[in-house]
């Protein structure tokens, strides 16, 4: 029995190379699992497009999940057979309509759409093809779902069984991952193995290495957290307790890559910096905002660093821009962007003379700009590994120096909040 999966995530290169590992022990080496990843815009070469087109022919199941590459979906078209299961969660329409679980396949239900019977569950199932916000995606999956569990025949069954696949992957984690294939090799390969139903998270909540819990109020959080002894103000014997909010991306989080949050909530810490780890997703920042960084109309931190990718409200797909931009009028923080390369190696950054690759710049620097955020503090990138089935596995790893200097800029704006205003120097730097 061999698995093939396609991502386009290197987020999900650990957790992925663990599960092949777990899935071939479990079944003691009859099931094997290859993995690729495919990142947009990526130039492959003939080799790689080769080994990967392998392992698509000679696959039982293929699993694949944000690909939009033309070269790798005319693989996927070039081997595709009514008998064979494809499972894709995201991509283009071309991509979308190769999915097929048994009796499902969505390019014929796609094509049919409008004669189809099952119109009702379709039209739920169009917000699953990448234009709908991760909590529009939420909702769809949770009315689908209790819509289609009554429902356990024919279409309605494999339906069923590719809305659990998203549950089990867009929530992320390796428990919920490795138990989307067992269930799928029990359900569809006819393999006897126990699988545990997905595990759901709050759409935001706050974490903290020192900590398991996921908090889901500030209050919460406040009453556990054993604040630094705080932070002395241009040699003053008396110190504040500033408190920085931390904004990271739930699938990060859930996937375990987590590096270098980790190290600048350290260096943070040490300098006497109370964090505040806010786990959310660009659709969801705004609520996220809303609920953890104001209480009785008082704002609760004093400053936000962002780890994400294009703009903070809204994501790729846009948002309440005004909602925001009124909402940053009444916080009057600093928005400091750290950024983090999921493009480029840490090595393929040093060899280059422009530094960060244009996608990088476009998404981490352009396009976080555009909500005032400040600094552009660069923390961390892609380190490069491979298990024993060589398996890539890339892991965004803090930069040291970089780490230490973005902390201190940080540091930096605090103390200017916390400086009268007749102790403070301005410089006017002119071009």
């Amino acid at each position: 029995m061999q698995i093939t999966s396609i991502i386009g995530d290197f987020t999900y290169s650990k957790i992925l190379s663990e599960v092949a590992q777990d899935l071939e022990k479990r079944f003691k080496g009859k099931v094997t699992m290859t993995n690729h990843f495919c990142q947009r815009n990526q130039l492959y070469e003939r080799k790689k497009l080769d080994v990967m087109e392998k392992d698509i022919a000679t696959a039982d199941f293929i699993f694949v999940c944000t690909v939009f590459d033309d070269a790798v979906i005319d693989l996927l078209r070039k081997h595709a057979r009514p008998d064979r299961n494809y499972l894709i969660l995201s991509s283009d329409t071309n991509g979308m309509k190769l999915t097929r679980l048994g009796r499902f396949c969505l390019g014929e239900t796609i094509d049919s759409f409008a004669d189809s019977k099952l119109v009702k569950i379709l039209s739920v199932l169009k917000g699953l093809t990448g234009k709908s916000s991760s909590m529009e995606v939420r909702k769809v999956i949770e009315m689908a779902d209790g819509f289609l569990k009554l429902l356990k025949f024919g279409k309605f069954k494999d339906i069923h069984a590719y809305l659990r696949a998203w549950k089990y992957f867009y929530t992320g984690g390796k428990d919920n991952v490795f138990n989307m294939f067992l269930f799928f090799l029990n359900q569809y390969y006819g393999l006897k193995t126990k699988y545990n139903d997905p595990t759901v998270v709050p759409p935001s909540y706050i974490i903290h290495p020192r900590s398991k819990k996921l908090f889901e109020s500030t209050d919460e959080y406040l009453k556990w957290y054993d604040f630094p002894k705080g932070m002395p103000i241009n040699g003053s014997k008396k110190k504040n307790r500033p408190l920085v909010a931390l904004l990271f991306y739930t699938h990060r989080y859930q996937n375990e890559d987590t590096r270098d949050l980790y190290a600048v909530i350290d260096k943070l810490e040490e300098k006497g910096i109370g964090v505040l780890p806010t786990i959310s997703n660009g659709p969801e920042n705004l609520r996220t905002m809303q609920k953890y960084f104001i209480k009785n109309n008082q704002v609760q931190v004093d400053a936000v660093i962002s780890f994400q990718y294009f703009r903070l409200e809204g994501g790729p797909l846009g948002g309440k821009y005004k909602e925001f931009e009124e909402l940053c009028q009444k916080m009057n923080i600093p928005f400091i962007n750290f950024i983090n390369m999921a493009y480029s190696t840490i090595e393929e950054w040093e060899e280059r003379t422009e530094g960060l690759s244009p996608m990088e710049t476009n998404m981490k620097i352009i396009f976080p700009e555009l909500d005032g955020i400040i600094e552009n503090l660069l923390v961390s990138g892609n380190k490069e590994d491979s298990d024993k089935n060589k398996n890539m596995i890339r892991v965004i790893t803090p930069i040291a120096d970089r780490v230490e200097h973005a902390v201190e800029r940080t540091s930096k704006w605090l103390k200017l909040k916390y400086t009268d205003n007749k102790d403070k120097k301005i410089a006017f730097v002119l071009f």
